[in-house]
């Protein structure tokens, strides 16, 4: 995913293989979300279809026994990191997700998956 949204490319330019190396290592590292004062849950990205319940996001393997690999391009640990809420004034998305085209990987998201999201986990608010 570095890759393709060329992350690798501009820290290569700028900096050199090491430095890069040390951005994988520490993004190894970073929670993939928290919820703060029980009341707003703070993601990279947004929404996915296989998440109910904050618990979900516990269950993630994130490293498959090993660090420094490629994020997967679907699935839970791929919508937490990519997914993206819809860009419109009403919010609406048919079927609550769709298909993310711009990324060519996750989903797109609306307000019923969203409020549908925080009800069921009695939260206020979602933070990207």
């Amino acid at each position: 995913m570095t890759t393709s949204f060329t992350f690798r490319q501009e820290v290569l330019l700028k900096y050199d293989q090491e430095v890069f190396e040390a951005f994988c290592d520490l993004f190894d590292y970073l929670p993939l979300s928290c919820v703060i004062n029980g009341k707003f849950i703070a993601l990279h990205a947004g929404l996915s279809p296989e998440l109910k319940t904050v618990g979900d996001i516990n269950k993630v393997d994130r490293f498959h026994g090993e660090t420094n690999i490629e994020i997967p391009k679907n699935g839970l640990f791929c919508d937490i990191l990519w997914a993206d809420p819809i860009e419109s004034e009403d919010g609406t998305v048919a079927n609550k997700f769709q298909f993310n085209h711009n990324r060519n990987c996750s989903y797109i998201f609306g307000v019923e998956a969203t409020t549908k999201f925080l009800n069921n986990n009695k939260l206020m608010s979602l933070i990207r």
